[in-house]
């Protein structure tokens, strides 16, 4: 017997109408889908960033804290004149000046915010404990077992900023030693000369706040010493660096602040601790 077909009459799709009523509330959803994993990628990228820029921040910071706490003592000004017989000075004509020539580096109201820091010379880093002290040529011959008596050789460090970016550049020291320096010598990148081995340190970008108080002693409680004052005799610097990077469209800033008092502030002549 011929089977008889079964009635579908039942199923049917979706009219014109159900469709235009049913696509717009997907695309609804589907954009407030969007726009919440695009928030919480947003969110992630800004938390990465802050966390970057708190890291490189203090990476900047634990550099200057890791020179200036063996320092010998700070320069309120540092120059380039073969005249000045100053220590904060290198009595040759060099391209490491804050021009790149020979103009000088300084700490001065209302002008450069440079922290200058004088550091012994040393056979190795300096907070190695092998490392050893090394000394001026003269008056004593090197080699003559006197030359332990002539006055350390002392290398000049400098952190300035220059167009947003924090650098730290070791500079010709103002005398010859009995040995050749761990500490060598940088410039700007491009510059080319006798004191230029190796190229300035890149610590941080996007730098917006770059500042230095100087202490009479190393504690809060000290008087803070003027710009124009003779900051040698300083026992502590105060240092804060502060950033202001655009992520997502959006600033992310962050400051830190550094108190670095020298354990050799005053002992020109003592060696390293």
């Amino acid at each position: 017997m011929p089977s008889t077909p079964t009635s579908r009459t039942g199923e049917r799709g979706l009219t014109l109408i159900e469709v235009l009523v049913i696509a717009p509330l997907i695309i609804l959803l589907i954009a407030v889908l969007v726009g919440y994993v695009t928030a919480l990628t947003g969110e992630s990228l800004r938390a990465n960033a802050k966390n970057a820029l708190a890291y490189d921040t203090q990476a900047a910071l634990d550099n200057i804290e890791t020179t200036a706490a063996t320092a010998i003592h700070f320069c309120g000004t540092y120059t380039f004149s073969p005249s000045s017989t100053d220590t904060c000075n290198t009595p040759t004509d060099t391209n490491q000046g804050s021009d790149n020539d020979t103009a000088s580096f300084a700490y001065t109201t209302g002008g450069r915010k440079d922290l200058i820091v004088l550091e012994y010379a040393t056979t190795a880093s300096p907070t190695d404990p092998s490392r050893t002290v090394i000394h001026q040529d003269a008056p004593h011959a090197c080699g003559s077992g006197d030359e332990t008596l002539n006055q350390p050789l002392l290398v000049p460090v400098v952190y300035f900023v220059e167009s947003g970016t924090l650098y730290k550049r070791t500079l010709t020291p103002g005398a010859t030693g009995c040995s050749a320096p761990f500490q060598r010598t940088s410039c700007a990148a491009g510059v080319v000369g006798s004191a230029c081995t190796r190229q300035d340190e890149k610590l941080l970008t996007d730098v917006s706040e770059f500042t230095v108080a100087y202490y009479t002693t190393a504690s809060a409680s000290g008087l803070e010493v003027e710009p124009e004052a003779d900051v040698v005799t300083a026992g502590m610097a105060v240092v804060t660096v502060g950033t202001t990077r655009q992520v997502g469209g959006e600033p992310l800033t962050h400051s830190g602040t550094l108190r670095v008092s020298s354990i050799n502030i005053g002992n020109l002549y003592r060696e390293l601790e």
